[in-house]
């Protein structure tokens, strides 16, 4: 990559012609070509589809099973092995590796996309405190509070503490009431 940059970068500064520098670098003119055309190396790129001289004629069948397997359950689905057995069965003359890397790359084509939900924020600040969401415990008019325009107000221990039964985390939240705080703006963002 840094070969490839520093031609590139060589013949854009124009201190050397196009001859030079593929006799000072080494390159034919077809490599020369190619780094000015790509800003970074673009690999092997086959310009034709691998030849299947014997696989070709049996695809469509390959793929006419793999349909019919995507209506049955999982487990009455047709390994490569399965459908190779079938090819041979019917005439197929070719290789076990070829059958399944078609198998491989027909099931990738096929395969199901996964679509998000769609998760819409919440209308009401929570907070959580522990496990216990501040809206489970019996004090509306806190709730409320928290749910007002002012979300940054901070957590006194008055507002928690009906909360003191809730263990270690409700402690810790009145203790530090700068955090219970944050997690509230967290929350409600």
């Amino acid at each position: 990559m840094e070969w490839w940059t520093r031609v590139r970068v060589r013949m854009a500064q124009g201190a050397v012609s196009k001859r030079q520098l593929c006799r000072e670098e080494g390159i034919g003119w077809g490599t020369l070509a190619k780094v000015l055309a790509h800003s970074e190396p673009p690999g092997y790129r086959r310009t034709a589809p691998y030849p299947e001289p014997k696989l070709g004629p049996y695809v469509a069948r390959i793929e006419q099973i793999l349909d019919e397997d995507s209506r049955v359950d999982k487990k009455q689905r047709h390994t490569a092995q399965r459908i190779f057995d079938r090819l041979v069965a019917e005439g197929y003359t070719g290789g076990y590796t070829q059958v399944r890397e078609k198998v491989r790359k027909l099931k990738r084509q096929r395969g199901e996309v996964f679509v998000p939900l769609r998760h819409d924020p919440c209308p009401q600040p929570r907070l959580v405190i522990g496990h216990h969401p501040i809206s489970s415990l019996r004090r509306p008019g806190l709730t409320q509070h928290l749910a007002g325009t002012s979300l940054r107000h901070r957590l006194r221990p008055q507002h928690l503490a009906h909360m003191r039964h809730r263990g270690p985390a409700l402690r810790r939240a009145q203790k530090f009431p700068e955090a219970a705080s944050r997690r509230i703006e967290r929350s409600s963002a």
